[in-house]
C-alpha cells in the first residue's frame, strides 16, 4: 500500500514538473497529444506535433 501512495505522489510530481519545464520553454501541449508522441516514439516512429 505505502508503494503505491509513494509511486502515485512521484507521477503526479513528475507530471507537474514536466508541466512547468514546457511552460517555461513555451510549449503548450494538452497531455494527449504528449502521451500520443510518447507512444510513437515507443514504436519506433516520430510524428511532428
Amino acid at each position: 500500500m505505502r508503494a503505491h501512495v509513494f509511486y502515485s505522489f512521484l507521477t503526479i510530481l513528475l507530471h507537474r514538473e514536466l508541466e512547468r519545464r514546457l511552460e517555461i520553454r513555451g510549449y503548450d501541449f494538452e497531455w494527449n497529444d504528449v502521451l500520443r508522441e510518447l507512444e510513437s516514439v515507443e514504436r519506433g516512429h516520430r510524428q511532428d506535433l
